[in-house]
């Protein structure tokens, strides 16, 4: 089965070196998630080792202590800033992690001391001064904004990039700032200066048509840029974009078909191919084509974002579940912080199959702070989650900061 068996169910053992990987960053929060999620594989698994589940149980409990350490220590910094609502939610965490008797009780003191603080904040009228920053704006000028953006560019194309004058660079500064039709009035100016061949100013003119809905221009382009460019894929990328839109799925695979042998399994190329079976609903065929790569070339994670989306729309949210969770550990195992939309997508997964432990309740309240827009949803689902822990007290707490 080789790497495809990362995605099937993990031994209790496995799951166990998965936490204790974790607990090494001190990432403690998704090392109780791996532990508890072991001691639940033991139910319908015996083990050889008599003291095993002990064993397993001491971790979770070590783990919930580190954490509510690490809690405290948190609050502690924030109740120096005076951030007192998320000191008392850290501390109020802590609370129910903790089954230190000393650490339980420094936490009882704090959290009078944050009250009667949060009391005394808000006796004080807060005054608001308003004028004007004494901080001079920094405006960028367009040479400097222009500079900017074609930095993130490999020096040969940075280089050709600054050679074809003050209408691209207008132009492309509009591009990347939304202006579209200004992009479009310069972009087209620019491609008439620079009548060289091999140009990249198609592209960016295509990309300028796309957006005001001239599709048809800007295919036109993009098969010329193609011509010229065969293993650039970002055309690729373009075209399929315009031909999904149009529910030309069959036109965007034979395109794909054609490339060059350089680019025809280069990971972009693949994931168009994976995401034309997707709006095709051919779900299982994606599921294959990112598998296919990945037991290929190794773990990309390009691939496996597309991979866990793929299997959420087959309704495998374990599936899926177990995906978001190698891609955030790999973030770990990097010394990234994980993006938020991951640790999103696996929480929600985690949830829907009835994983309501600490470690999930740790993420969301993550997300509250990482991704405020969807604070609510977040403070509800921990809401429930508290609910089942049997902590009404909490559950209603945060139902209330849902607005539920």
């Amino acid at each position: 089965m080789g790497f495809l068996k990362i995605f099937s169910g993990r031994s209790p053992e496995e799951l166990e070196r998965k936490g204790d990987k974790y607990a090494e960053n001190l990432e403690y929060g998704l090392a109780i998630i791996d532990y508890e999620k072991a001691l639940g594989k033991l139910d319908n698994k015996s083990s050889g080792d008599p003291n095993y589940r002990i064993k397993l149980a001491e971790k979770v409990i070590n783990a919930k202590e580190a954490l509510a350490r690490l809690h405290v220590s948190n609050g502690e910094d924030l109740i120096s800033a005076g951030v007192f609502d998320e000191a008392e939610e850290l501390f109020d965490l802590a609370a129910e992690l903790t089954e230190d008797k000393e650490l339980a009780l420094k936490i009882e003191n704090r959290l009078k001391e944050i009250k009667e603080k949060s009391r005394g904040a808000e006796e004080v009228e807060m005054i608001s001064v308003n004028r004007e920053d004494e901080e001079e704006e920094f405006i960028h000028t367009e040479d400097e904004h222009f500079s900017a953006i074609i930095s993130a560019l490999s020096p040969e194309e940075n280089k050709v990039y600054q050679s074809y004058g003050d209408n691209f660079k207008a132009g492309y500064v509009a591009l990347h700032n939304g202006d579209f039709k200004t992009a479009d009035e310069k972009l087209s100016l620019a491609l008439n200066e620079n009548q060289n061949d091999k140009s990249f100013i198609p592209i960016e003119l295509a990309t300028a048509k796309i957006n005001l809905g001239r599709h048809d221009d800007a295919l036109e382009l993009l098969e010329g840029f193609i011509a010229d460019h065969p293993v650039k894929t970002r055309a690729y990328t373009l075209i399929c974009e315009i031909l999904w839109e149009r529910g030309d799925f069959d036109q965007a695979q034979n395109l794909l078909s054609s490339c060059m042998p350089e680019i025809s399994e280069s990971v972009p190329v693949m994931i168009l191919k994976g995401e034309t079976c997707f709006y095709q609903k051919k779900f299982d065929e994606a599921v294959s084509i990112y598998l296919g790569v990945i037991e290929k070339d190794g773990w990309d994670e390009h691939i496996a974002r597309f991979l866990a989306k793929t299997y959420e729309a087959l309704g495998l949210k374990e599936e899926a579940m177990s995906v978001y969770g190698e891609i955030m550990g790999k973030c770990q195992g990097c010394g990234k912080r994980p993006d938020p939309y991951i640790m999103q997508r696996y929480a929600e997964n985690s949830f829907a199959v009835g994983d309501y432990s600490t470690g999930i309740l740790e993420i969301y309240l993550n997300l509250t702070k990482t991704d405020p827009e969807n604070q609510k949803h977040y403070f509800q689902k921990i809401s429930e989650i508290y609910s089942h822990q049997g902590n009404q007290k909490e559950a209603k707490r945060f139902s209330g900061f849902a607005g539920s």
